[in-house]
């Protein structure tokens, strides 16, 4: 009898989809999830660059002598809603497109004067997954370092 009970088992076909679906799960569900993992790191980057590029519109619309110009640094990490100690700002001179040790001189008279500003923006981004996955014995790093970049001609 227990043969005979093997032998309809084998050749019984019900339920097959369901043990490949509970096979494919897993791996259907780390994709998914990784998806929104690397989508909220994206956001976050997004973030970043929009507050750089706010606080370099808000310095090329006032100017060299403007508020914005001399408080980059502060604009930029209340924009970014980061620490100052996480933004990083440069100012700097050309004289016929050679970058001069100084940014308060000026070029003589017939040189072609360029002044800019720059400011880089750094936060990091922790993923959602990254810690249960390294619990499983997977490497993942738990942070991520993103940045947000932009400059601009001022003169």
């Amino acid at each position: 009898m227990s043969a005979l009970l093997l032998q309809r088992l084998g050749r019984d076909r019900r339920g097959t989809s369901s043990v490949e679906l509970a096979m494919l799960a897993p791996f259907f569900a780390m994709m998914t999830l990784g998806t929104v993992d690397a989508a909220r790191a994206v956001a976050e980057k997004v973030r970043l660059q929009q507050a750089a590029s706010r606080s370099i519109e808000m310095v090329s619309s006032g100017g060299l002598d403007s508020d914005a110009y001399n408080g980059l640094k502060a604009e930029a990490a209340t924009a970014a809603n980061v620490s100052q100690s996480n933004v990083t700002t440069d100012t700097w001179l050309e004289c016929d497109r050679v970058r001069q040790p100084s940014s308060t001189t000026d070029c003589t008279g017939t040189q072609e004067i360029g002044r800019y500003a720059s400011v880089v923006i750094n936060g990091t981004y922790v993923p959602w997954f990254a810690t249960p996955l390294a619990s499983l014995g997977y490497n993942i790093s738990r942070t991520i370092t993103l940045q947000g970049k932009a400059s601009v001609r001022l003169q």
